[in-house]
């Protein structure tokens, strides 16, 4: 049985065939078939642009490239103050064994940055400046970020420790822990992850 305003002619129009298959779909559907080609032809755009205005390709393409080094150990860094904090990777944050790893690949990352940044700089100012004064710039600033990282994860993990005692103390006296606490404690293995 059709409502009363439908029947009066005051329903809604009827959608339109391509509006129809969206009606229910998740996220993913809608990005599967109109964010990737969103996504695809603003890359296309955007590679289209420097070649159209006539500029120098090779020029752009190490610019990028330069570019790309200098995110590198940001993004390296804030990957592995992540993977060590507690509240994200609540079932296993990061062991001492991955860190060990980890930090080198970090602080590779940070020194070749720092030695193109300090050449490309400082070098450039100070006259008779070349590549072992950029990388001996390099090396004390790439010590302070590793230095600071580590400083980063013990404190961290000093503050969960601090929570997980703190909370155990409020289980065992019968009382409702916080919710600053409960934060801090990791879930099990098989814990449902769903909000």
């Amino acid at each position: 049985t059709a409502s009363p305003d439908a029947a009066a002619g005051f329903g809604s129009p009827p959608q339109p065939r391509s509006a129809r298959k969206w009606v229910g779909a998740t996220a993913s559907d809608r990005w599967q078939h109109g964010g990737r080609g969103a996504m695809m032809s603003a890359v296309v755009l955007l590679a289209l642009i420097p070649t159209l205005a006539r500029l120098p390709t090779i020029g752009i393409i190490m610019f990028a490239q330069v570019v790309n080094g200098l995110l590198l150990p940001c993004v390296a860094a804030l990957l592995f103050a992540c993977v060590n904090d507690a509240r994200l990777m609540s079932a296993a944050p990061q062991s001492t064994w991955g860190n060990a790893r980890a930090l080198p690949c970090v602080g590779i990352c940070c020194f070749l940055a720092f030695t193109v940044l300090s050449k490309q700089t400082v070098c450039r100012l100070v006259p008779g400046w070349g590549g072992r004064q950029a990388m001996a710039i390099a090396l004390p600033c790439t010590l302070g970020v590793v230095t600071g990282l580590c400083l980063l994860v013990r404190s961290s993990r000093k503050m969960t420790a601090s929570a997980r005692v703190a909370a155990d103390a409020a289980a065992r006296r019968g009382a409702e822990p916080s919710a600053e606490l409960t934060i801090a404690r990791p879930r099990a293995a098989n814990a449902d992850l769903s909000v």
